[in-house]
């Protein structure tokens, strides 16, 4: 909605880079990599063509990309090997706390061109950190294949990758992170755990959480607003801007979200 605000007023292209099949570098085994790889990349696929429906339907000028259609091309892991040379593999495992792999023991075919280019340096870094460059390198690509000059956001889950990204004369735009009421329940020790309203990832969904979802109809909404969800007001705050650039006549709150998720749907 924002990329279609802004192609009113001044001529530009937007890209959307779905970057699910990162997902493979938490994992702890070469099995659990190639398993993860292939669920991620045909979810990957999926929601490429929901989104570049929703391209098509408001009329944006740009396009949606994949993981993948950066794995392949031999120029995105060139990137990486340089970006890799200038970062400290035991410092970024430092930051990211998170235990993976070896990477000497990454199933490369998973990473497509990797083995044209990566060698080595690989042996230094962990899956779990080398996620950082991974994704440092993807931000570059954009800058240098397509021109893009501004990466959008998340705000807090991706500090980590902006420190670097701006230095390589890429301006960033943090997005504030949504919220969900997340319901009381009971965690692996048996402990009631109270509701509560978190953070969480915009694009990352999780049953247990109360959203608004491209799969909702009008009445999954209007359950969705009587429970006075974040994520529901946040919806309709979308949907009144909506309304507002297309000129439209106000909607009840449920049909007026549910034209947003029309936008992800093919017009028949």
């Amino acid at each position: 909605m924002i990329a279609k605000y802004i192609q009113t007023r001044i001529p530009s292209n937007f890209y959307v880079f779905i970057a699910g099949a990162y997902g493979a570098l938490n994992a702890q085994s070469p099995e659990e990599a190639k398993k993860l790889a292939k669920n991620k990349k045909s979810l990957e696929e999926a929601k490429k063509q929901l989104l570049t429906n929703v391209f098509k339907n408001l009329g944006l000028n740009g396009k949606v990309y994949t993981t993948y259609d950066l794995w392949k091309d031999k120029e995105y892991w060139e990137i990486l090997q340089e970006v890799i040379g200038k970062i400290d593999p035991e410092e970024i495992s430092r930051k990211v706390r998170k235990k993976g792999m070896p990477m000497r023991e990454f199933p490369l075919e998973i990473l497509s061109s990797a083995r044209e280019v990566l060698n080595g340096e690989l042996s230094y870094w962990s899956s779990t950190a080398f996620y950082v460059p991974a994704e440092i390198a993807e931000a570059i690509w954009f800058k240098q294949k397509l021109d893009v000059s501004m990466k959008i956001g998340p705000s807090d889950s991706e500090t980590l990758y902006d420190e670097f990204i701006s230095k390589y004369n890429m301006g960033i735009i943090g997005m504030t992170q949504p919220t969900s009421f997340e319901s009381g329940k009971l965690n692996e020790k048996l402990e009631f755990v109270p509701p509560s309203i978190r953070s969480v990832v915009p694009y990352i969904g999780r049953e247990y959480q109360n959203r608004v979802s491209f799969s909702d109809n009008p009445a999954d909404i209007a359950i969705i607003r009587k429970r006075n969800t974040p994520s529901f007001n946040r919806a309709l705050k979308l949907a009144k801007f909506y309304q507002k650039i297309k000129s439209e006549e106000q909607k009840n709150d449920p049909f007026s979200i549910f034209d947003l998720i029309k936008l992800a749907r093919i017009k028949k």
